[in-house]
C-alpha cells in the first residue's frame, strides 16, 4: 500500500500505511487522519511539529503504541491514554512497560477459622485449606465454571477464575490486569463467614487503587 498524503490545516500531514491498514479519522482532532492497524503500531506524523509516543487506550481494555503530533497529547490525555513507562491511567501504581502492556499484578489472602467469630485473625487461629475462592465476573455471587477437560481446575476460558486454598489456608491470583475485581469465597456447608462479613460478604478491589493483598476471609463452625 502507497503511503498516503492528506492536507491538515496549514501543514502537510504524512500517514504511513502499511499492510491491513484502514484509514480513518482522528478521534481527538477530526481535521487529522490516522492509520489504524490491529498487527502493527499506528503512526501519525505532521511535517514540521514534534512527535510523542502514547500508549493508546483501544476500549476494550488494551492499550497499542501509536505516534501523535504533540500538539494533540492533551487531547489523548482524556480519552485515558497514557505514556510508555508512565502509571496505567486512573490505575495508580499500574505502569507500562515499552510496549505498552500493563505489569500484572496479584490478588492475595489468607482463610482461617475464625474460631471466636470476632471477624479478625487472632493468635492461634489456623488457616482453611480447601477451600475455593472465586473471581465473580458477573456479580452474581456463584461461581460460574464448566470443567472442560475434567481435571477438577480452572483453566483458561472454563469461565470465572477459581483457586482453592493451600494447606496455610492461603491463596493467589496473578498475572490480572487492570481492572475491577469481586472476590468470593465458596461457602461450605456448617459454616458461617465472620469476614469480610455482611452486608456484602465479598471483597471488591480495583487493582493499582485498592490494596491487593491481605483480602482474607474467616469462617466459624456453626454448632
Amino acid at each position: 500500500m502507497q503511503p498516503r498524503w492528506t492536507v491538515a490545516g496549514l501543514g502537510i500531514l504524512i500517514v504511513v500505511a502499511c499492510a491491513e491498514t484502514t484509514v480513518g479519522p482522528n478521534s481527538d482532532d477530526p481535521s487529522l487522519t490516522e492509520a489504524f492497524s490491529i498487527s502493527e503500531p499506528r503512526a501519525l506524523s505532521e511535517a514540521g511539529q514534534p512527535t510523542v509516543e502514547i500508549c493508546h487506550a483501544l476500549g476494550n481494555g488494551g492499550w497499542q503504541l501509536i505516534t501523535v503530533a504533540e500538539a494533540s497529547s492533551p487531547g489523548h490525555d482524556g480519552h485515558g491514554d497514557g505514556v510508555p513507562q508512565g502509571n496505567v491511567p486512573e490505575m495508580v501504581g499500574y505502569r507500562f512497560d515499552e510496549n505498552c502492556v500493563p505489569e500484572a499484578r496479584t490478588i492475595s489472602g489468607t482463610k482461617f477459622n475464625d474460631l471466636d467469630g470476632n471477624g479478625t485473625r487472632d493468635s492461634g487461629e489456623p488457616g482453611l485449606p480447601a477451600w475455593r475462592i472465586f473471581l465473580d465476573e458477573n456479580g452474581d455471587g456463584v461461581l460460574d465454571w464448566v470443567d472442560g477437560d475434567g481435571d477438577r481446575m480452572w483453566d483458561p476460558g472454563e469461565g470465572e477464575q477459581w483457586t482453592l486454598t493451600a494447606a496455610d489456608g492461603s491463596y493467589s491470583f496473578e498475572d490480572l490486569v487492570p481492572g475491577t475485581y469481586s472476590v468470593w469465597e465458596e461457602l461450605q456447608h456448617g459454616w458461617a463467614q465472620t469476614l469480610p462479613g455482611p452486608p456484602l460478604f465479598r471483597y471488591l478491589v480495583t487493582l493499582g487503587v485498592d490494596r491487593s493483598e491481605d483480602l482474607d476471609f474467616g469462617n466459624q463452625e456453626e454448632g
